[in-house]
C-alpha cells in the first residue's frame, strides 16, 4: 500500500520509501535518473572525471552541476521536472531513512541485481541468481567486485524470454556495493556457505566456506577438509561422474568385468543382470557405488581399491559361483605355477606362460562350460613368443621339433627334452638336461 502512493515503478518507489526525508532528494534525483532518458551524450568521455564507481552518482554529480560533462539539454530539463515531481510527492509521505549513505539506496531498488566480478578489474561478472552479466566498456565503475545492476538487458527490459537465453546481459548503469551494506540491511540474506567438492589437485573432497547474499558468493572463502559427513553425503555422486574411468582403470575390477563379459556372450543362455554395470544411473549400480564410498575420503582411491567382492553381491551367490568355475582368473599349469588368464573383448581368452611350464599337457582347461578353449602364447626363455596355438597337442607333433632345434642353441641351460609330453614341467624354466 505504501508504494502505490509513488506513480513509479515498484523498484524506483521502494528506494524512496528507504530514502526519508534525509536522503529524498537524492533518491528523487536516482529515480528520476533511472526511468527518464540519459542526460549523457558521451558516456565514455564522462567515466574519466569522476572515481565514484557508479554511474548513477556520477551523472547526478552532472546533473547537480558539481561536475562538467557533455550533456542532453532536454533531457536535463525533463529530468529536473521528473525529480521535482517525486520531491513533491515525498514531502508528503517520507518517513525515517533506513539508509547511511545515497548509493546505499539503490540496494532497495535493486536487491536481486547484486553481481560480483568473476575476476578482479574483468568486465565480467555473475548476478544473484546465476546469471552471467558483463559491465559495458561506458561504465565508470572498474575496480569494484560488487555492484548493482542498475540497468542491463535483464527481464525487466526485453522480457523474460530472452533474458533468460541471453548469455551475458549488458549493464550500462552500475554502482558499487560494499559489503557491510549487505550486512547491514539483508542480514537475514547474508550467510556463511559451504559448497564440497571435489579438489583434482589433491584427489580430496574439499569444503569451500564464504559468505554468500542469496546464492551469490561474496568472497573466495577459504578451503578445508570436508568434515565426514560431507565426504558420506557427496561421494557417491562424485564417483557417479568418475564410474566408468574407475571400472576401466582399476584393473582388479576391470578383469572382472570382462571375464562377465566373456561369459555373457559364450553363455547367453544364463540370467545375467539386464542392467549394465557401467550404468552409473542404474539404481541398482548406485546402490553399490554408495556401498563402496562408505568411510572413504579420496575419489582416487577407488582406482585401486578391490570392491569386486560389491559387484560379485551384485550379481548374485549362483552367478559369481558360475563365473569363477567356467572363467577363472587364472589356471593351474603342469609346473605348479598360476598363470592369469586374459579375458579381451574382441578375441578368445589367451594365457602368456613359459614353454617350459606346460610340457605334459596336451591341451589347456577349456572354458564356458567346455565351448572355449583358451588361446596359448607359449613364451621363450626371453618371455616373448614362440609360438601362439589353441591345439597344444597338435603343436607338440609338429613344430614343437623347429622350435626346439632353433632355442636350445640359444639358451642351452633349459629343459628341451625331446618328448614334451613326458617330461617334467620347469616352473623357472631352467634345467641341466637335455
Amino acid at each position: 500500500k505504501k508504494l502505490l502512493r509513488w506513480p513509479l515503478h515498484p523498484r524506483l518507489a521502494r528506494m524512496l520509501e528507504a530514502a526519508g526525508k534525509e536522503f529524498l532528494s537524492t533518491a528523487a534525483l536516482f529515480a528520476a535518473l533511472i526511468s527518464e532518458k540519459d542526460i549523457l551524450l558521451e558516456p565514455s568521455a564522462a567515466r574519466s572525471i569522476s572515481n565514484c564507481e557508479s554511474d548513477v552518482l556520477l551523472r547526478a554529480e552532472v546533473a547537480l552541476g558539481h561536475l562538467r560533462a557533455n550533456v542532453d539539454r532536454g533531457a536535463l530539463a525533463q529530468l529536473e521536472r521528473a525529480k521535482q515531481q517525486i520531491e513533491k510527492i515525498g514531502g508528503r509521505v517520507s518517513g525515517p531513512s533506513e539508509v547511511k549513505s545515497d548509493l546505499e539506496l539503490l540496494l532497495f531498488a535493486f536487491p536481486d541485481r547484486i553481481c560480483r566480478r568473476r575476476r578482479a578489474s574483468y568486465p565480467e561478472a555473475r548476478m544473484v541468481g546465476g546469471k552471467g552479466v558483463k559491465l559495458s566498456p561506458h561504465s565508470c565503475v572498474a575496480k569494484s567486485s560488487l555492484f548493482i545492476a542498475v540497468d542491463a538487458y535483464t527481464a525487466d527490459n526485453v522480457g523474460a524470454k530472452d533474458a533468460k537465453n541471453a548469455k551475458d546481459a549488458v549493464v550500462t548503469l552500475a554502482s558499487r556495493v560494499e559489503q557491510e551494506w549487505l550486512a547491514r540491511l539483508y542480514p537475514e540474506l547474508v550467510k556463511e556457505s559451504r559448497v564440497t567438492e571435489l579438489d583434482e589437485t589433491s584427489g580430496k573432497v574439499m569444503t569451500k566456506i564464504f559468505l554468500s547474499f542469496q546464492d551469490l558468493p561474496l568472497e573466495d572463502g577459504r578451503q578445508a577438509e570436508a568434515k565426514p559427513e560431507e565426504v558420506t553425503r557427496l561421494l557417491p555422486e562424485i564417483l557417479k561422474g568418475m564410474w566408468t574411468d574407475i571400472l576401466v582403470r582399476n584393473e582388479k575390477v576391470n578383469s572382472w568385468l570382462s571375464r562377465v563379459a566373456f561369459l555373457k556372450q559364450a553363455c547367453p543362455e544364463r540370467p545375467w543382470p539386464t542392467f549394465s554395470f557401467e550404468d552409473s544411473s542404474h539404481e541398482k549400480v548406485r546402490e553399490l557405488i554408495e556401498s563402496i564410498s562408505l568411510g572413504e575420503k579420496k575419489p582416487d582411491l577407488f582406482l585401486e581399491k578391490d570392491f569386486v567382492w560389491a559387484l560379485e553381491e551384485l550379481l548374485g551367490t549362483e552367478l559369481s559361483q558360475f563365473l569363477k568355475r567356467e572363467a577363472p582368473e587364472s589356471v593351474q599349469v603342469p609346473s605348479g605355477s598360476r598363470i592369469r588368464l586374459h579375458y579381451p573383448p574382441d578375441r578368445p581368452p589367451f594365457l602368456e606362460v613359459r614353454l617350459q611350464e606346460v610340457f605334459g599337457w596336451k591341451q589347456a582347461p577349456a572354458l564356458a562350460e567346455g565351448r572355449v578353449l583358451p588361446v596359448l602364447q607359449l613364451l621363450g626363455p626371453n618371455y616373448r613368443p614362440v609360438q601362439i596355438t589353441q591345439d597344444l597337442a597338435r603343436f607338440w607333433a609338429g613344430s614343437y621339433n623347429e622350435v626346439r632345434k632353433e632355442l636350445k642353441a640359444r639358451y642351452p641351460k633349459h629343459s628341451w627334452p625331446e618328448d614334451p609330453m613326458t617330461a617334467p614341467a620347469v616352473a623357472k624354466g631352467r634345467s641341466t638336461k637335455a
